[in-house]
């Protein structure tokens, strides 16, 4: 079994490598899913590989609870036939064509309902504001039939998810959800609110704990390679959760593990009431969200009852046991496609090819940064010279000018020359003169 996250750098047809990413310091709460069922698959049996961009701290703080680790691959291959490749619904498209024209069993882990986040699976698709796409554009039953019709089987986290995918005629898995990470003992609440900064939904949280302001508000400030969000929420006693189109929400269940009661949004199709999970407050809009906030502050007994039957159920939700359960069912259950073994014929031509290509490709380029490297050689040789042409031409415009100089001084002394002369003459002839001899002629 291999299971990929995402990749950040350029995408290639191939399986990507493990790469432990130092500056991958944030993670989606869907990256942290895959790295849970990887671990879980691992705890079944299988011989799993996981794939793509890893938060090391985070994996790590899954795999020393489990006591177990998937293989991290550092070099990429095409998939092979016979294994089960799963995928998130945001999986680039070049490696999901790879994985297409191959023997796996291809899996994707819808995590948010498909053409949210990722590929809608039919043309014309872009990318999605959740903040203001309608719920009705996105997880449609043509979505699902295209992801069947592809052969791809579908995997979710979410009962909303998996209700939609049967509505459409397709058999969607549901896995659901856990962790290997004990929760910790919710604490003694110091705030009325928690508001998460570094999430989507944080500006009209923001607003909504604004207009509560005789309340105290925790604004849970981004916490870099961190597994869960627990130990800040459990020091609120209420999570504003404004939360209006995705899949089941990890925050919100880590925020029930410690007492802490979300008021969230009953806007979004893709999580029914279970996913949400006991101990949750659901309201239509924001200014209801803000009204239910106030009236759970202003009923300590009522929130309490609430608290504790979240901490309960966000347990119940998480149990790793009954997630590692389901995870090995869900593999075993997957059935060999049909045209497996001719989509593994004409995807290792499709390798063969590729492969070629891109051996010229790199050809190509190393020839291209030979004669770039040659140009700069060549740029640098001319300029040297240039600047020595240019040293040479101002030394002859410095020698020139010194000669002008030179010949006009030398014109001028020729002139105060003939000058002195003819006063000399002038004298001598006017001494002789005075002695008595007339000469013939002055000079002129």
């Amino acid at each position: 079994m291999v299971v990929c996250v995402p990749t950040r750098g350029e995408a290639a047809a191939s399986l990507p490598p493990a790469r432990l990413d130092d500056t991958l310091s944030f993670i989606s709460g869907g990256e942290r899913s895959l790295y849970e069922l990887a671990v879980a698959a691992v705890v079944s049996g299988f011989d799993v590989e996981l794939r793509g961009d890893v938060n090391e701290p985070i994996l790590t703080a899954i795999t020393d609870a489990a006591g177990v680790a998937p293989e991290l691959p550092r070099e990429p291959r095409w998939p092979a036939s016979g294994e089960v490749v799963v995928v998130p619904e945001v999986f680039d498209l070049i490696r999901m064509a790879a994985l297409h024209l191959s023997g796996a069993q291809c899996v994707v882990l819808a995590l948010a309902p498909p053409g949210l986040f990722g590929w809608s699976f039919l043309s014309g698709w872009t990318p999605r504001d959740p903040g203001e796409v309608a719920p009705i554009d996105v997880g449609t039953p043509e979505m699902f039939k295209a992801i069947d019709a592809l052969g791809i089987s579908v995997w979710t986290n979410a009962h909303g998810t998996a209700e939609a995918a049967e509505r459409a005629g397709i058999r969607a898995t549901w896995v659901g959800t856990g962790t290997p990470v004990a929760f910790p003992v919710a604490s003694v609440k110091e705030f009325d609110l928690a508001v998460v900064e570094h999430n989507r939904w944080f500006e009209s949280a923001d607003d909504v704990a604004a207009k509560l302001s005789d309340y105290s508000v925790l604004k849970i400030p981004a916490r870099p390679s961190t597994y869960s969000l627990c130990d800040d929420l459990a020091r609120a006693r209420v999570l504003v959760w404004p939360s209006r189109l995705e899949g089941m929400s990890r925050i919100s269940r880590e925020a029930r593990a410690v007492g802490t009661v979300p008021v969230a949004l009953d806007t979004n199709p893709f999580a029914t009431e279970v996913d949400h999970g006991e101990g949750t407050v659901l309201v239509d809009d924001l200014d209801d969200l803000g009204r239910q906030v106030r009236r759970l502050l202003e009923n300590p007994d009522q929130l309490a009852e609430l608290s504790a039957r979240a901490v309960a159920g966000a347990r119940r939700q998480a149990d790793w046991g009954g997630f590692v359960s389901r995870v090995d069912s869900a593999v075993r259950a997957l059935e060999p496609r049909a045209d497996a073994e001719a989509r593994a014929v004409l995807g290792l031509q499709f390798a063969e090819r590729l492969n070629h290509l891109c051996a010229r490709v790199a050809h190509l380029e190393a020839s291209e940064e030979a004669l770039t490297h040659s140009v700069q050689e060549l740029e640098a040789t001319t300029k040297s010279q240039a600047d020595q042409l240019a040293l040479r031409d101002e030394y002859l415009k410095d020698v020139t000018d010194q000669l002008l100089s030179a010949e006009e001084h030398v014109a001028a002394l020729g002139s105060e020359l003939a000058e002195f002369r003819s006063r000399r003459i002038v004298r001598l002839l006017d001494r002789i003169a005075a002695l008595g001899h007339e000469p013939a002629q002055r000079p002129g």
